[in-house]
């Protein structure tokens, strides 16, 4: 699982230095990375959709409620990455990409991304509480 959410760190760590740049020009192709992000997103969700009712043997309904919120608003996050991608994919375009569809596709693709992190380690420190109180 680390290597995964290292894997997923860098790629959504190069879509953020992408997407803070002046530049207007795509010099990277992000679909390849868009999918991985997306890829392991779904699987992270998935799980965390499945051992969220675990909270309730602890009598922790918040904590249910924050895994199942963060894993929607995680796999949001990945489907915003996913568009940015194929916004600012200049291989598939008829021609140049207008300025302004440049920029909102930099800003969607950084809203995605640093939507993934956050909701990624929320999800992460919330399986890591049910392990302590697990006892484990």
């Amino acid at each position: 699982m680390d290597a995964l959410l290292q894997t997923v760190s860098g790629a959504v760590q190069l879509m953020v230095s992408f997407s803070e740049s002046d530049s207007d020009v795509m010099a990277l192709d992000l679909s390849a990375g868009s999918e991985l992000v997306k890829e392991a997103s779904n699987m992270l969700c998935k799980v965390a959709l499945q051992s969220a009712d675990l909270w309730l043997r602890f009598n922790q309904p918040a904590m249910q409620t924050r895994m199942i919120k963060s894993a929607k608003l995680l796999s949001v996050a990945a489907e915003d990455i996913s568009a940015a991608a194929k916004m600012l994919d200049t291989s598939t375009a008829a021609g140049p990409i207008p300025k302004d569809d440049f920029a909102n596709g930099k800003t969607i693709l950084l809203r995605g991304a640093k939507g993934v992190m956050e909701h990624m380690v929320i999800l992460m420190t919330t399986a890591d509480a049910y392990e302590v109180a697990r006892g484990v």
